[in-house]
């Protein structure tokens, strides 16, 4: 009981500074919760600016790929086209290469006929002017048979 007593009588003669006490914590807690707060408010700011910046990225992102699958349609597309073209330009010079060969072989043929009939011709001009020969020098044989014998 004389415990309760002295701590009574002790408190009693601390509670102004007791309640000072109190008071200044409660200013302190609420100057802390002020900063708190401002704090919070500053990373929710800068966490809405992470948002749209990372939103517009985004909205980039999807712009600059649409442009690229653009790109790569167009590519595409004109590889095609060229590819068209080359087949379309190798085929003409196939065709080209074709027709040529086969006027050259037309012309080697000809040509070889044409060979073939002069050689024949040849050989009945030789023929034909031996025969002459033989009739022109026939009386001249039997001469030159009688002259020399």
């Amino acid at each position: 009981l004389f415990f309760f007593l002295l701590l009574s009588s002790i408190l009693a003669s601390c509670e102004p500074e007791l309640q000072e006490l109190l008071r200044q914590i409660d200013i302190m807690m609420n100057h802390k919760h002020s900063e708190w707060e401002a704090r919070v408010h500053a990373l929710e700011s800068e966490l809405r600016s992470a948002r749209e910046m990372l939103d517009r990225r985004n909205a980039e992102i999807r712009v600059l790929g649409k442009q690229v699958d653009e790109m790569r349609a167009g590519k595409q597309e004109q590889v095609t086209k060229y590819e068209e073209q080359l087949h379309l330009h190798s085929c003409s010079q196939l065709a080209k290469l074709k027709r040529s060969y086969e006027k050259l072989q037309r012309k080697h043929l000809k040509d070889a006929r044409e060979g073939a009939r002069s050689r024949e011709e040849d050989r009945s001009e030789v023929f034909r002017l031996n025969s002459k020969l033989e009739v022109i020098n026939g009386p001249f044989k039997d001469m030159n048979d009688l002259i020399f014998s």
